[in-house]
């Protein structure tokens, strides 16, 4: 009997998160490879939030409630921080719209009413629940087909590219989420 091998690299779930996403053209691409000079202050945040996940992930194998507490404040303090106006730069243009995803730390499966071809770049608005967490990540598009016949919605997935503040964020996400999908968690 031939063993199937893992070739995925993190964990991945499905997720009810707020979604827009647009395709973009060659002058939004190339001011985008320019934004990574600065360090916005929302990505100082995100660095915190990312060294905080990982000592709470630590935590959850010696004591999973204060590993759950302290999760609680730090989706508390990401929930006040995305309040603040101008603190957080990732917010959508405020068309996002509820989906159900497939997502992991590299990429991401959703349904949409957009077509696009292999390697077209997007720009995907996300709202993570419950700590409303936004993330603004550019993603590659690796398959685009017709849901069914005569629909005219599409299975869109994507690699993400360029953002590893986001990333660690969605990787913290969900393995949260995974261990509460489990029931790991008290």
């Amino acid at each position: 009997m031939e063993s199937k091998t893992e070739r995925r690299r993190y964990y991945r779930i499905d997720d009810l998160v707020r979604l827009s996403y647009h395709k973009l053209n060659d002058v939004e691409l190339s001011q985008r490879e320019g934004q990574h000079a600065e360090v916005p202050l929302s990505t100082l945040l995100a660095e915190l939030d990312r060294e905080l996940n990982q000592a709470i992930n630590l935590c959850w194998q010696q004591d999973p409630l204060l590993a759950k507490a302290l999760g609680l404040l730090n989706q508390k303090l990401s929930l006040i921080a995305s309040l603040e106006p101008g603190l957080n730069d990732n917010h959508a243009p405020g068309n996002e719209e509820a989906a159900k995803v497939n997502i992991s730390g590299c990429g991401m499966a959703f349904e949409g009413r957009s077509s696009f071809s292999v390697e077209d770049r997007i720009l995907l608005y996300i709202t993570l629940s419950p700590s409303n967490t936004q993330l603004k990540l550019q993603a590659r598009v690796i398959e685009c087909s017709v849901k069914g016949p005569g629909q005219d919605t599409f299975q869109i997935r994507v690699e993400f590219e360029h953002s590893e503040a986001a990333q660690e964020m969605l990787i913290q996400h969900i393995v949260q989420k995974h261990w509460g999908q489990s029931g790991l968690q008290k």
